[in-house]
């Protein structure tokens, strides 16, 4: 008991590696009014962030907020039944 162990997954076993393929710019008069940088919308049935509003283009980041990032997970037995 009280044991503790540190887990690392690699991005490959979690959510991946960026996809630089799924940011996306789209012609401003095509996306909806009043966006803001760090707004979250859906692209098709993606959910993704705004990450800059132009005048001319709205581009936005459908990777997920975790992809190309190590997960650490700090495990501590409690009890065994």
């Amino acid at each position: 008991m009280g044991d503790s162990h540190k887990f690392r997954i690699e991005p490959d076993n979690a959510y991946g590696e960026r996809d630089e393929s799924q940011i996306i710019s789209v012609p401003a008069e095509q996306a909806p009014d009043g966006l803001s940088a760090g707004d979250q919308v859906q692209v098709g049935d993606q959910p993704a962030v705004v990450t800059a509003v132009g005048e001319s283009e709205v581009t936005v980041d459908a990777n997920h907020p975790l992809a190309g990032q190590a997960l650490t997970f700090d495990i501590e037995l409690m009890a065994i039944e």
